[in-house]
């Protein structure tokens, strides 16, 4: 669970896959529906960025590995 004081002092918001009944509290509340949604159906290496310089939510992917060590 994320502190509220420190949550409402933050200006970027990244995360990660969370389920539904954490993104139903408080701090999470800024978000609309689809959003939500969104960071429910997050596969690996895909993060979400909220920050009031942007208009939408910015969805980053990061690449596969293409090879294994």
């Amino acid at each position: 669970m994320v502190d509220p004081v420190l949550h409402e002092g933050t200006g970027m918001h990244i995360m990660a896959k969370l389920g539904q009944s954490e993104l139903a509290t408080q701090p999470y509340s800024m978000l609309d529906e689809s959003t939500k949604m969104n960071i429910v159906r997050l596969n690996r290496g895909e993060l979400v960025i909220v920050h009031l310089a942007f208009r939408h939510p910015v969805k980053i992917v990061f690449p596969k590995v293409q090879f294994k060590g």
